[in-house]
């Protein structure tokens, strides 16, 4: 979810058709344990609905069978679906970033250029529902999962403004992971370099985020990091998952997962430099989807909630899957 520098390219007119330039390919796989061949058979066509944008982010899909998704630097939110193809959802969107739908299928929105936490009604007016902590603004609020109870976990990183640290316009010290709850905004963790990912897994207990490091000089890769949730929502442990001497490169020395999912067996999809890497539970490494275009976030979605959509820089990419998708609000 980096997008600082994504902000300075001239944004062109991008006209869409009503349907997606659809093509196929069989899927390229990086095989590290026999059990992702459960989750993905190798003869699975990755799709590429279509290739005509800026810098994606942010899909979720819509029980009414539709997929969401921004274009941070065409301040568009996208809408698509199988009938009716590409349109417009909304324009300008504030620069949105994560997208997700609360209990109450309203559309919550991470903005870069609001520097909030959005809700838009039914009648498409915004309810901002975080702004600022303790008094200063946040940075860029980047990526959101939204709970059972409609508590709403989110990241704060400072992709969104320019020269990041170093902004003038940075008020915190620090980059943030919060918590929405009862209308009240909890520091969840402040020790982060670059909080980026979010997701929860199955049984609401683990919150897991993602960190996009500075440096790594050893063969232990980091991944995410997992915070034991209590019954308030709050953590009381913290525990980062690691990756150690992978049997193939699957992040580089200065980078990080963005965006992550979870299924319903527990298992973490992770987007990395080379596609979805996929890790169990525990952190153990199952291997890779590779893609085309490397990939900022994904979401479950279709009829059956089998198929991943994947916004990978200027595609949009769909595989359908062997395991049902998780989702936190139900």
């Amino acid at each position: 979810m980096r997008t600082s520098a994504i902000f300075i390219y001239i944004i062109a007119f991008l006209a869409f058709g009503n349907f997606a330039h659809t093509q196929n390919s069989r899927v390229e796989l990086l095989i590290a344990d026999s059990s992702l061949l459960s989750i993905v058979y190798p003869a699975t066509k990755l799709e590429t609905l279509d290739t005509n944008f800026v810098f994606i982010e942010g899909p979720v899909w819509h029980p009414d069978g539709f997929l969401l998704f921004s274009d941070i630097p065409a301040d568009r939110i996208i809408r698509w679906s199988e009938e009716n193809g590409f349109s417009d959802f909304l324009s300008p969107s504030a620069n949105t970033n994560g997208l997700s739908f609360d209990n109450d299928n309203k559309l919550v929105m991470c903005s870069h250029g609001m520097r909030s936490v959005l809700r838009l009604d039914v009648k498409g007016a915004t309810q901002t529902l975080a702004h600022t902590f303790r008094g200063l603004k946040l940075n860029s609020p980047n990526d959101l999962v939204i709970n059972k109870s409609g508590w709403i976990y989110f990241t704060d990183p400072c992709w969104g403004l320019t020269n990041q640290e170093q902004s003038p316009d940075k008020e915190l010290r620090f980059n943030g992971v919060y918590l929405i709850r009862n209308d009240s905004l909890l520091l969840i963790d402040s020790t982060l370099w670059r909080p980026n990912g979010i997701t929860l897994s199955p049984d609401q207990r683990m919150l897991y985020v993602s960190d996009m490091f500075a440096d790594n000089k050893d063969d232990t890769v980091k991944t995410v990091y997992c915070y034991l949730l209590n019954d308030s929502g709050l953590p009381f442990e913290r525990k980062l998952l690691k990756v150690i001497n992978p049997p193939h490169q699957i992040l580089g020395r200065v980078n990080g997962f963005d965006g992550l999912k979870t299924d319903l067996s527990g298992n973490i999809y992770c987007t990395g430099p080379e596609g979805i890497v996929i890790l169990n539970a525990d952190g153990d490494y199952l291997g890779t989807i590779k893609t085309p275009n490397t990939p900022a976030n994904c979401a479950w979605g279709g009829d059956d909630y089998q198929s991943l959509f994947i916004t990978a820089r200027q595609h949009l990419y769909r595989i359908h899957l062997n395991v049902k998708g998780y989702k936190p609000t139900e």
